[in-house]
């Protein structure tokens, strides 16, 4: 019975089928972990790989499943995420942006000089710090 559910729980019962429920279900839960509930960030986790096993196509899905690992400390899994939404569309400024970050505070240098070229090319009005020896993200 879902008389004993949460609401986002009880949405997400009622729509199944689409992933869109359990991606808000994620949302709820992120904000939740934000305000200070310590197993939010884990249900949010849960809720986005359900969100990326359902419909593994979008790469929306699996940046924000590599956003909330990150968050948990899983830089790992976050980085497998962010290849999986590279994946599906190999010009996601949020995956190729994270990678970056990724790469930069794993000390990865090829990892970072990829994901720096990528994004330049995607991104042509940061044209100019992709020239510098500062690169795209540099503060």
């Amino acid at each position: 019975t879902t008389g004993s559910l949460d609401a986002p729980a009880r949405a997400e019962a009622v729509l199944r089928p689409w992933p869109t429920a359990t991606a808000t279900r994620a949302r709820i839960e992120e904000a939740a972990a934000l305000a200070g509930d310590p197993g939010a960030l884990t249900r949010a986790v849960d809720a986005a790989r359900a969100v990326a096993g359902r419909d593994p196509t979008r790469a929306a899905w699996w940046v924000r499943l590599g956003d909330l690992l990150d968050r948990q400390g899983d830089t790992q899994g976050a980085s497998a995420a962010y290849a999986e939404a590279l994946e599906r569309n190999p010009w996601s400024a949020s995956a190729l942006v994270a990678q970056l970050r990724l790469a930069r505070d794993r000390d990865e240098a090829a990892s970072e000089v990829d994901a720096s070229a990528r994004l330049c090319r995607l991104a042509p009005e940061v044209a100019a710090l992709c020239a510098s020896d500062r690169g795209p993200l540099s503060e």
